[in-house]
């Protein structure tokens, strides 16, 4: 995850570069929170099929 904000290519994070992380990670959560919609803790095939199928596609995980 570091390699991959790390804008100056100093191989360190920064303080925006980890303000960045902060945020995409906390965005990955709530999209956690919102397929996983019986607050299991996992996200199952029927949570994954619904979350897909709302963004307009039609892929059936098994």
């Amino acid at each position: 995850m570091i390699a991959m904000l790390d804008r100056d290519y100093t191989g360190k994070m920064g303080f925006n570069e980890f303000k960045e992380l902060w945020a995409a990670l906390n965005a990955w959560k709530q999209n956690f929170i919102t397929i996983d919609q019986d607050h299991s803790g996992t996200v199952e095939h029927h949570e994954l099929n619904q979350a897909i199928a709302a963004m307009g596609k039609n892929i059936k995980i098994l």
